[in-house]
């Protein structure tokens, strides 16, 4: 939060003039997301996810902006897991064809709930993006329940250690791919939220000015069920 910050030239992006400041701070997590869904496709034919259908779990930022980078790449059906209502319907009007809300249930309800919802489909790739070391353990073991034998699962995120259904990766000979920060994905992520802006920037729900910056870690911090992407406006 420092006034002027100095760091080498190579790190710096040049925002477009038709980008706003406020849409710009979704640039970042925009590149990770993406560089999540190249880790999909870097092993398919063509740089699509034709005919493949995805489970992300997690409907933070990252859930919703994995979800909205892969609908770009034209997959089969996109599903996604989570635990806010008000978040899930923003997955709706970002494109996503099914959402499960599994607020209040155990680690079997949801997967049974999960099942359920996406009925005969075939899940071949999931993606973890959940941003609460509460949830991820289970979110991990959903996710292994649902995929199909040699499909691959995402990790996108930091957490500590996790208690996970080991057996099911060996049994269904599952691939495991992490996906650490934005390498080389940063010029495209400026022309996607410049192409995509309007849309995207329904995740942006709560502002606040410099002044009160101690406050929005404080709202932030007891207010995540109602929040998805909070802000600081620094002009």
């Amino acid at each position: 939060m420092a006034e002027f910050v100095s760091v080498p030239c190579k790190t710096v992006h040049k925002i477009p003039s038709n980008i706003s400041f406020r849409e710009a701070v979704l640039i970042e997590p925009t590149a990770v997301a993406l560089h999540g869904i190249y880790k999909i496709i870097e092993n398919t034919e063509k740089n699509s996810l034709d005919n493949l259908s995805i489970i992300i779990f997690g409907d933070g930022p990252m859930g919703l902006l994995s979800l909205y980078a892969a609908k770009t790449k034209n997959p089969n059906k996109l599903f996604l897991v989570g635990k806010s209502q008000q978040k899930l319907d923003i997955a709706k009007k970002l494109g996503c064809d099914e959402v499960i809300n599994t607020v209040g249930c155990s680690e079997m309800e949801a997967i049974n709930l999960i099942k359920k919802q996406i009925g005969e489909n075939t899940i071949d790739i999931a993606i973890e993006a959940t941003s609460s070391n509460k949830f991820v353990d289970s979110a991990i073991n959903e996710a292994l329940e649902v995929i199909k034998k040699e499909g691959t699962l995402i990790l996108i995120g930091l957490h500590d250690t996790l208690s996970i259904s080991f057996n099911q990766i060996v049994f269904k000979e599952l691939v495991i791919k992490g996906v650490l920060s934005s390498p080389n994905t940063w010029d495209e992520a400026i022309k996607f939220v410049l192409d995509n802006k309007i849309k995207i920037a329904d995740i942006i729900t709560h502002e606040f000015i410099l002044d009160d910056v101690p406050k929005a870690f404080e709202y932030v911090r007891t207010n995540s069920g109602e929040l998805v992407k909070a802000i600081v406006n620094i002009q």
